[in-house]
């Protein structure tokens, strides 16, 4: 339960303005949510920014009102994270539809960029009529879902050689971010899943938009911005929402150097996995009754009740 005395604007403008401890980051997640806003036409874009570090500690970096599409949005945010200390990070990854990425260009340059597969999926499928979606969609899951950079390259020019023909928009739109599409597979292999889609921030809103959609719009413009804090930044992120985000974000440790510096194909990590002997159940635990999981239920309870004080 939330406390009912607490400020919640005032934790979030001094969250907002903290500076970074020396931890640095190794990923970031950038994106644009929406949300409708109570008693205004318009709807509300709040730039997203989550990051991990070396260890595999998740947190949010920037939550900021603005308009997605427009580089001087971001550009505010990330200068923002600058001046707090944050380093340039490893991979950004996010949709190519976003201002987010001339921003990052001149901010932090060095940052190397990852287009998000599933925004870029979808928008090469709408160049296709509906009866060639389904085989052109296998083509594209064939270049992501590949065991080796060099198998994704010649599944990637199959698809090219397949469709350029007949539907050059789909070929050109998958052309024009091939090496931003391509820049996962230079990271370790166990970090594939969740370094190629924008997917850790879809499943972070989950819940805001849930509660959201069924209040009716009854969201403040303040009251969206606080809700992340609300909900998530006193436990973390949510590990209900993205199970590749906790599983394999978590594996970074302080390895990551190395890891950085010899990527391993997915096969291989595989392999090494099914070397290892089968545990043994413990029947003490099998047979000792479950608890059910109150986490969900009580995030929940606390968005509603922090819905209805902004009331």
């Amino acid at each position: 339960m939330l406390p009912r005395g607490r400020d919640w604007a005032t934790e979030y403008d001094g969250w907002k303005d903290a500076a970074f401890d020396d931890e640095p980051i190794v990923y970031i997640w950038a994106d644009g949510v929406h949300s409708g806003l109570r008693g205004e036409d318009d709807k509300l874009c709040a730039l997203v920014i989550v990051g991990v570090t070396a260890r595999g500690k998740k947190r949010f970096l920037a939550i900021e009102d603005g308009v997605r599409e427009s580089t001087q949005s971001w550009r505010e945010v990330l200068l923002s994270l600058k001046s707090r200390g944050m380093n340039a990070p490893k991979l950004a990854i996010g949709d190519g539809a976003m201002g987010f990425w001339a921003a990052m260009d001149e901010v932090y340059p060095t940052a190397r960029q990852q287009r998000c597969w599933q925004h870029k999926t979808m928008n090469v499928l709408n160049c296709f009529p509906k009866l060639s979606q389904p085989k052109a969609k296998a083509a594209i899951h064939n270049i992501w879902q590949a065991e080796t950079k060099a198998d994704a390259e010649k599944a990637f020019d199959l698809f090219i050689e397949t469709y350029e023909p007949k539907y050059p928009k789909a070929a050109l739109c998958l052309q024009k971010d091939c090496e931003e599409l391509m820049a996962f597979f230079d990271f370790p292999a166990q970090h594939w899943q969740s370094i190629r889609t924008s997917n850790p921030i879809e499943s972070a809103f989950a819940t805001i938009r849930h509660r959201t959609k069924r209040s009716k719009g009854c969201l403040s413009r303040d009251g969206m911005l606080h809700i992340p804090l609300v909900t998530f930044l006193q436990n973390a992120l949510p590990g209900s929402g993205c199970s590749s985000w906790d599983n394999a974000l978590s594996k970074i440790g302080g390895n990551y150097a190395a890891l950085i510096t010899s990527p391993k194909s997915s096969q291989a990590l595989r392999s090494k996995t099914e070397l290892k002997p089968p545990t043994r159940p413990d029947r003490r635990m099998i047979d000792k009754p479950q608890t059910p999981d109150l986490t969900i239920a009580r995030k929940f309870s606390e968005v509603k009740l922090f819905l209805i004080s902004l009331s």
